[in-house]
């Protein structure tokens, strides 16, 4: 132990808590082996509810529980990791398991009023060569010295540890203290502490925690945990060493850990690392811009920077000082990289294409739940792929996706059947199939064109690429005809020049047919003046090197059907300096399915008709008679938008309106009892 204090990192446990018990095995690796390379030495993985929870019945979680187990024990060397227990939950199989698995440590959680079935599983785990401990939940049911009398309880059933719990939330630090040092009374045991921040005094409890003379303080990173979470591990350990304490823990580790893996997990804003540093060095965040400007210029971390700032002023920063220090720390050289391992990565058993989709929308939905995110599945049957499953999540454009292409239409139903249940959402482009009916029923199907959709992409592409306007630009477009027609269409519809080779008259005149004039053109005479040549011919190659070599170079060669250009077309294209491109359909994907998923919550959510205390309101594009108050949503308002005109237009409300004064008291009414169902519901 450092300095008499040692901080036990619940993240991977009680941290599971706030993304639905997502984490994975890969997560357990790379968070317990950054936490470790950090200085921390005790690390709790696995379910929220301890080990056996997904056997009896609780939450699902994206790995086993022998999967956590195994990936810490692949990457950990100094710090040792433990679990969770609740007699009644998991089993003495489980701890056998555990065990097995290099398990260091193992915190047996029952309420203090229920010590006793604790002791045989003390008892078996002991047996089993682990650090025992007895967590005492809701600890402040008692009086401290009836906590004294359960702490010496568990030392006579053979525990190495007792833990004070702060289950709900709701002790203050008077009260840590008098627990604390009933205990110590009581028994030998060495102590632990185990906040939650309800009353935002998880961190002055663990505080007080320490001064009273614990061994151990729980804590996890961005206070992630369950109800309103834990005691911060990085702020924690900021404090700690503000008082002497743990001089081998890297407070700016812990903070780039927080920062890259846990705080884009959580559905509120966590903690920022330069806003911890600012209270760890008294630093005033006017100074910012001129320390990130000299941190960025000598190659230093803005945070080792304000910290050494802190030593010399805490009132001013005068940019000679400034400039100076970041001098100063540049000539001492970088602080020790973190060191994160996965472990051995394990082959995967699902090789099957059953396997494969199930697999993907299992993934699906671990990341969507994990990043708080919508899951979408995107299915397309299409004769211009092989059936294929993504190898990957896409979780960067505003929800989680990945895509399942299908050659044979028969595979549709079952991968519809599949996919039920698990993802969200199934967006679906059939092909020439009827989309089978009654095979969704909590997963909701969102219809629509991927051609359209792909061709979209590609024209939104190329202009972004050729300067962010299509107006005036001359792009000569080759491929399959339903493509080449789609496109050509779209660009001149842009304003581009747009043009076809010889041959391919009839997908001209197809894309000419909303009036807009697309060309035939010969490519030896107009390749050296195009700006761009797009080939949309999906998985086979037949542009060559032939085309590239009459193109100028600056040009663009966009292969806008992914695999559309030989390999002897991008070399030629390589040696004359015109830029090669292929179609990224991420972002168009994710906005179309994003666009219906919010269509349909306005046709299924929003729109409709009621009358408020006599006041007619409409919302969601429902024509409404004039004078009717128009709403965001009937269902679950939150403003008045305006005053319908019976006409389908909306008019400014006037403050003054005693319809419009009736409809936003009762909106703010209906608000209110929202979240008191919301109370319930959590209830």
């Amino acid at each position: 132990m450092a300095n008499g204090i040692e901080i036990l990192d619940t993240t991977l446990r009680d941290g599971s808590y706030a993304i639905d018990f997502q984490f994975t095995a890969d997560d357990t690796a790379v968070i317990a082996s950054a936490l470790e390379s950090a200085g921390i030495r005790l690390i709790e993985v696995a379910h929220g509810l301890g080990l056996g929870a997904m056997r009896a019945g609780h939450e699902g979680q994206a790995s086993s529980d022998e999967a956590y187990l195994r990936a810490a024990a692949a990457v950990l060397r100094t710090a040792a990791f433990g679990a969770f227990f609740i007699p009644g939950i998991g089993a003495e199989d489980d701890l056998r398991l555990a065990a097995d698995c290099g398990m260091g440590f193992v915190r047996v959680g029952t309420n203090i009023t229920e010590i006793a079935a604790s002791q045989p599983f003390v008892a078996i785990a002991k047996k089993l060569g682990l650090t025992v401990w007895c967590n005492l939940m809701k600890s402040y049911a008692v009086a401290p010295e009836q906590f004294g009398v359960c702490a010496r309880q568990a030392e006579d059933a053979g525990a190495d540890v007792v833990c004070l719990v702060d289950s709900a939330g709701c002790m203050f630090p008077e009260d840590i203290r008098a627990y604390v040092e009933a205990a110590r009374a009581a028994c030998g045991l060495r102590i632990g502490f185990h906040g939650h921040d309800n009353l935002s005094l998880a961190m002055a409890n663990a505080i007080a925690a320490h001064e009273a003379g614990v061994d151990y303080v729980d804590a996890s990173l961005q206070g992630m945990g369950r109800s309103e979470g834990n005691t911060v591990t990085e702020a924690l350990v900021a404090i700690l060493q503000k008082r002497g304490l743990v001089p081998d823990m890297d407070v700016n580790g812990l903070l780039d850990i927080s920062e890259a893996y846990v705080r884009p997990m959580l559905r509120r804003r966590g903690l920022s690392g330069l806003g911890v540093t600012f209270g760890r060095a008294k630093f005033h965040s006017s100074f910012l811009g001129r320390v990130l400007t000299a941190a960025a210029r000598t190659g230093v971390d803005p945070r080792d920077l304000i910290l050494r700032l802190g030593e010399r002023d805490t009132i001013n920063a005068p940019i000679e000082l400034v400039e100076g220090l970041a001098e100063e720390l540049a000539r001492e050289g970088p602080r020790p990289s973190l060191r994160i391992s996965l472990g051995e990565a394990s082959a995967s058993s699902e090789e099957t294409f059953e396997g494969l989709v199930r697999a993907r929308v299992r993934e699906l939905r671990e990341k969507a739940r994990k990043f708080a995110m919508t899951s979408v599945l995107n299915v397309v049957v299409t004769p211009f792929e092989t059936t294929s499953v993504s190898p990957s999540v896409e979780t960067g454009f505003g929800c989680a996706f990945s895509n399942i292409m299908l050659a044979e239409p028969e595979w549709l139903e079952s991968v519809l059947r599949w996919a039920e249940g698990v993802v969200d959402y199934v967006l679906i482009d059939p092909g020439d199939r009827p989309i089978p009916e009654g095979t969704l029923k909590k997963t909701a199907l969102l219809a629509y064109c991927d051609n359209e959709m792909w061709m979209r992409a590609a024209a939104r592409h190329l202009a972004l690429l050729l300067g962010g306007s299509l107006r005036g630009k001359r792009i000569l477009v080759r491929g399959v005809p339903r493509l080449t027609a789609r496109l050509l269409a779209l660009l001149a519809e842009a304003g581009a020049e747009a043009s076809a080779p010889a041959g391919f008259e009839r997908v001209a005149e197809a894309a000419s047919f909303i009036g807009f004039a697309i060309g035939i053109a010969d490519p030896e005479e107009v390749l050296p003046e195009m700006d761009a040549v797009a080939c949309v011919s999906p998985r086979n190659p037949i542009l060559g090197p032939d085309w590239v070599r009459l193109m100028r170079p600056g040009a663009l060669l966009y292969d806008g059907g992914i695999g559309s250009l030989t390999p002897e077309a991008v070399m030629a294209a390589e040696e004359r300096g015109i830029q090669v491109v292929r179609v990224d359909m991420r972002s168009t994907l994710a906005a179309t399915a994003l666009e219906l998923i919010n269509l349909r919550g306005i046709v299924f959510g929003r729109m409709g008709s009621e009358t408020w205390d006599g006041v007619p309101v409409v919302a969601g594009g429902l024509i409404g008679r004039a004078g009717d108050i128009v709403v965001d949503s009937v269902k679950d308002p939150a403003r008045v938008i305006g005053v319908a005109d019976g006409k389908g237009g909306i008019v400014r409300p006037s403050n003054d309106d005693p319809s419009v004064q009736t409809v936003r008291r009762v909106i703010a009414e209906k608000r209110l009892q929202a979240s008191q169902q919301v109370v319930r519901e959590e209830s």
